[in-house]
């Protein structure tokens, strides 16, 4: 979400031309929407978009929105969804009836009840509904405004967002209004039965509201002390409005609070550019706020930009208070914070696009499967590591004594079970030999064959049946790309093809530059390829006989994995089965792969340069990957 608010447009030249400054605003917001990765984006504007209640302006302000709409149009992949406007005290006609009208819900004790109330209210104000339905048109939206309040469902990639239009504005007749400020009970009904409505709507289709947005342009806190108490109080009853996220205006700056009882939390933000002719030296900070919500991590990333001395956007670092929200230069606020504990980071290789899964009961539980699943592949890949020794042995027999026999075995089998090192100096010459021959490449390749295999097997237990799997080893050949080794998929109706993986912009130089698995999902500007899949975990695994060195074009000496391992998945996929291989990758998965591979290499005494050549050799003859 983007948050803009208090922006005071003029017209500088009674031309449709706003404030130059602006065009800072515009340029900056593109260049945050791309660095960030934005892909759906919903526009919210709280309140003040001209200045001073002076509709001569509104040309202006048009114009700034179609030129915002224009820049963001042009970036690729970038779908705006909607946008949300509520109206300020600056977008309210400054006449006598407006005044007068306002005053006297303030002074007296009760509020607007009814529509007929509300209708002289909305006489005094008619131009705004009018010109903020132009501005919602400049971005194609279909349901126009007809009232100053509203409560509207927005879908996004499967969840339905609720926002709830709160007009504070609207009884405000002087700048001395804090505290003074009311809502009426005639809104509030009316936004009541409005959530109602789309509720059961929802409910109907089997779905339901999966966050709750409140737009005001005043902060709670300029209501005066009832309605204050009472709105807060309603925004936290699951049984009323249930809002989550409040967002705000109006106080030029920026404010992150939390705010939840026992049952209930509230995200309230509030940001405000707050130009306008009054301040030409631009003598104040001036902010707007970017909202990243992933809600099945119930993580809200807060990025908020202000000006600095030389009048361009820069982070608010007043808001990061300890180094790492510095270095990633946003804030990490859950969605919803009842029964919630802390994130488990999401590797991504870009420090700006660092994100985290918002732990919960739910996410806990899936640790917990996840975690004996691990440990049922590594018991498996010991199991398959000895079945490979004792056929190891079997093939040794022609060259022992028989009496030998059994004593090799024993040893062989303490090996693995004590340290899993390198065994050669125990296995007589002639073995050895024999180790160095085809035979050994033949017997690692049906070795990973069954690898694969294992790990479909034991991985389908992590996701749903609609859910496909796939589980492959990629080796380096001459050219620099990494090619199809082995595959298993979980649906034998599915290709086990895989596409040639250069180098260079691949995942995986960025999972072995980075020491970690690294999952495309949230990494997706780093991959050079297209995919078929929705996502996948590379792991270029990292121990020693696995590096190569190589030449590159400029006769520069470069390391790279002799081989990679990579699960891929698709299908109809739940909030459970999203997170399956970013809690493979916090588990350390690489690790474990590794290990395994690592054991496997140093008992048999596999080398991975000659078994790179095997490969070759095998594709040479056979014309196709190895």
């Amino acid at each position: 979400m983007l948050h803009l608010s208090d922006l005071h447009i003029v017209d500088t030249k009674n031309n449709g031309t706003y404030q130059s400054d602006l065009n800072k605003l515009i340029g900056d917001i593109v260049a945050q929407i791309k660095e960030n990765h934005v892909v759906n984006l919903i526009i919210v504007v709280s309140g003040d978009i001209i200045d001073k209640g002076d509709y001569n302006n509104s040309g202006a302000a048009i114009a700034f929105f179609n030129d915002l709409k224009d820049k963001l149009y042009q970036i690729s992949n970038l779908s705006v969804i909607d946008i949300q406007i509520v109206p300020g005290n600056h977008d309210r006609e400054r006449t006598t009836p407006t005044v007068l009208f306002s005053q006297s819900f303030q002074t007296r004790e009760t509020s607007i009840k009814d529509a007929e109330e509300w209708n002289l209210y909305e006489k005094t104000n008619k131009q705004f509904i009018s010109f903020a339905n132009d501005i919602e048109k400049t971005f194609n939206k279909k349901v126009a405004m007809s009232e100053t309040f509203g409560c509207e469902i927005t879908e996004v990639v499967g969840n339905h967002i609720c926002f709830l239009r709160i007009d504070t504005a609207w009884s405000e007749y002087a700048s001395q209004s804090y505290k003074k400020l009311r809502i009426g009970e005639y809104q509030l009904n009316c936004l009541k039965e409005q959530l109602d409505t789309n509720r059961t709507e929802l409910q109907k289709k089997g779905k339901n509201i999966d966050v709750t947005i409140a737009i005001t342009h005043h902060p709670l806190s300029w209501l005066s002390p009832t309605d204050e108490i009472d709105i807060k109080s309603l925004f936290m009853k699951e049984d009323f409005f249930d809002v989550d996220m409040l967002l705000s205006g109006h106080v030029h700056n920026q404010s992150v609070e939390n705010l939840y009882n026992h049952e209930h939390s509230l995200l309230s933000l509030v940001t405000g550019i707050g130009w306008s002719q009054n301040d030409p030296q631009r003598n104040k900070e001036y902010r707007y706020s970017i909202y990243s919500l992933n809600i099945f991590r119930n993580c809200c990333e807060i990025i908020v930009r202000k000006t600095n001395k030389g009048n361009s956007f820069d982070y608010d670092y007043s808001i990061y208070t300890d180094r790492r929200e510095r270095l990633i230069s946003k804030l990490l606020y859950p969605i919803k914070i009842m029964n919630n504990y802390p994130f488990i980071d999401v590797n991504s290789l870009n420090d700006i696009n660092k994100t985290g899964i918002y732990v919960d009961v739910n996410i806990i539980n899936r640790i917990r499967e996840m975690s004996w699943i691990a440990m049922d592949l590594k018991n498996i890949f010991d199991n398959l590591l000895n079945t490979h020794c004792s056929y190891y042995i079997s093939q040794w027999v022609d060259f022992m004594p028989k009496r030998t026999v059994k004593r090799y075995r024993n040893r062989l089998k303490n090996q693995l079970e004590i340290a899993k090192n390198d065994i050669s100096h125990i296995i007589p010459e002639e073995i050895q030999n024999l180790m160095k021959s085809e035979i050994t490449n033949k017997n690692f390749s049906s070795f990973l064959i069954e690898f694969c295999a294992k790990c479909v097997e034991k991985l389908a237990f992590c996701f749903s049946k609609s859910v496909k799997l796939r589980v492959h080893f990629r080796w380096l050949s001459s050219n620099d790309n990494y090619l199809k080794l082995y595959a298993k998929c979980s649906d034998d109706s599915i290709s086990t093809n895989l596409k040639d993986l250069p180098w260079k912009s691949s995942m995986v130089e960025a999972a072995y530059n980075s020491n970690n698995s690294v999952v495309y999902s949230s990494n997706e500007w780093q991959s050079s390829i297209s995919t078929d899949w929705d996502d996948f975990i590379t792991i270029a695994p990292k121990f020693k006989e696995n590096i190569i060195i190589i030449e590159n074009d400029d006769k520069v000496k470069e390391k790279r994995p002799a081989i990679t391992f990579g699960i891929s998945v698709k299908g109809e996929m739940n909030n459970k089965d999203t997170i399956v291989l970013y809690l493979l990758s916090y588990l350390k998965i690489e690790k474990l792969i590794s290990d395994v591979l690592e054991s496997y290499v140093n008992v048999f005494n596999v080398s991975m340069k000659r078994y790179l050549e095997y490969l070759r050799e095998k594709k040479e003859k056979k014309g196709e990957n190895a």
